[in-house]
């Protein structure tokens, strides 16, 4: 049996805004098994984006829970959704990149993050030991010879694991800009690619973590009929690889590489296939 990578019961976004409440989501129950390309269609304002940014909790939901591989994201504590999101890889309808970084540069930004996190956490608990050490001194509970001194410096190049770790991070992305068809391009930057070849350097990116979900918004809103049809072909080979997709889109053409059509109108699900053709 497969198994669910994504649990959704009774998702409701509201966004509270100065003419009023407005309701982008009501009442979204989906089960979405692993390793298939899923589709979230819809018109534009449907709540398509809505929903796959309340996945990874960039939008947290105003009602209902999701689960990732069984675990609810509501009960997560904020570093724990940080550590999830990097078990999802996004893919932004408008690409993100930064401009002024270089392609490989780009590509290693989430693992950067994903280090100033570990930095973060030891920082604290290396103030959290600095303090219980203060107070063990004023109360003469130990001697000083038996207490931690280690430089903050140290502990932090540990984390970082100094130029072994930034290598390490390169080398990873170098790999991935490969994999999208852009080796030999590292060193350039945003401003000197097509729209297509800036939708490759945001899946690498989306890739470099090596998530097992995939959330795709509008992969090819933004590109021509040719290019849109090559990255598409990207993912579906990703998705032979392993890897679940959901990805959202309102093109039929591109609906269609999906196995799954989840249609949404008016922040509810008006269709769903694996329950009208038995497919999952």
């Amino acid at each position: 049996m497969e198994e669910n990578i994504i649990s959704i019961q009774g998702l409701g976004k509201v966004f509270h805004t100065g003419s009023g409440d407005f309701t982008a989501l009501e009442d979204i129950h989906l089960e979405i098994k692993k390793g298939q390309i899923q589709g979230i269609i819809g018109l534009s304002g449907a709540g398509k984006s809505t929903l796959v940014r309340c996945i990874n909790y960039l939008e947290r939901p105003s009602s209902g829970q999701i689960f990732f591989r069984g675990k609810s994201l509501s009960t997560m504590k904020e570093k724990e959704i940080l550590a999830m999101r990097q078990n999802m890889g996004m893919i932004f309808q408008q690409f993100n990149l930064l401009e002024q970084r270089n392609l490989l540069r780009n590509v290693c930004f989430p693992l950067e993050i994903a280090d100033s996190g570990c930095i973060s956490r030891a920082l604290k608990e290396w103030k959290e030991k600095k303090k219980e050490n203060k107070e063990k001194r004023a109360k003469s509970e130990v001697n000083d010879s038996k207490l931690s001194s280690t430089p903050l410096g140290v502990i932090i190049k540990t984390v970082l694991g100094g130029k072994a770790r930034k290598k390490k991070r390169m080398e990873r992305a170098k790999e991935l800009l490969k994999l999208v068809g852009l080796e030999g391009r590292e060193k350039s930057y945003p401003s000197q690619l097509s729209g297509g070849q800036k939708q490759r350097v945001a899946i690498a990116r989306a890739l470099v973590n090596n998530p097992s979900l995939i959330l795709a918004d509008e992969p090819t809103g933004a590109l021509d009929t040719k290019t849109g049809e090559q990255i598409m072909e990207l993912l579906t080979e990703l998705k032979r690889e392993g890897k679940t997709i959901i990805m959202v889109t309102h093109e039929p053409e591109i609906a269609a590489y999906a196995k799954r059509q989840i249609v949404i109108r008016d922040g509810v699900i008006s269709s769903d296939s694996a329950k009208e053709g038995g497919l999952v």
